[in-house]
């Protein structure tokens, strides 16, 4: 099994764990599953290589006094590509107060059992894009909020 990570960490505002806690996850596209901590994300759509792909995701949040965890739990993506369905994507998130600031740890990582080398150069590729997309996004709803 061949796998690629990708972790980053944030440093918001001054305070901004206790307004973080408060964000409306229906505003920012969250739709909770009732009766549980898991919450449907529609992506909009976007293109890897000539492929459109629209993924919905359902991550786990659970929102505790000192940190909120966020973790991918399952991802669909209608008409997926054949060579994309051999690649498990994780996704965690950590979020709590450090100081006087908002601390923000994000781990990111493709598995793939393949060694063939275009599924290798597709990960790769694959990872950045993920990664950036899911940092925009992050930083983006959080700090409107903020």
């Amino acid at each position: 099994m061949i796998k690629i990570d990708s972790n980053r960490e944030f440093k918001l505002v001054r305070n901004s764990f206790s307004i973080s806690k408060k964000i409306n996850l229906k505003e920012i596209g969250f739709v909770q599953i009732i009766g549980s901590n898991l919450y449907i994300y529609q992506s909009k759509e976007y293109k890897i290589l000539n492929y459109s792909i629209k993924p919905q995701l359902i991550f786990s949040i659970d929102s505790q006094e000192d940190c909120i965890f966020i973790k991918l739990q399952k991802i669909s993506i209608k008409n997926l590509p054949f060579i994309f369905e051999k690649i498990k994507l994780t996704i965690e998130v950590d979020i709590f107060p450090e100081k006087d600031f908002c601390k923000i740890k994000r781990h990111i990582s493709l598995s793939y059992g393949s060694k063939n080398k275009l599924i290798k150069y597709l990960s790769k590729n694959l990872m950045e894009l993920i990664s950036i997309r899911f940092d925009k996004k992050l930083i983006k709803n959080v700090l409107k909020v903020i």
